[in-house]
């Protein structure tokens, strides 16, 4: 499949399903912008994870 844009937005992507978008698409070399609400603590961990 080819992709034209290499950087996306994720929403809700601090946890649960979002996360797993956020891992599955890095993993296939995209940039990914994990975007919170209310689980701040967990969006960083997750990104520290992810970097």
């Amino acid at each position: 499949m080819i992709y034209w844009a290499k950087t996306v937005l994720v929403t809700g992507s601090g946890r649960g399903l979002g996360s797993c978008i956020v891992e599955t698409l890095s993993e296939n070399g995209f940039n990914v912008i994990i975007n919170y609400n209310k689980s701040k603590e967990k969006a960083e961990e997750f990104a520290a994870v992810m970097d």
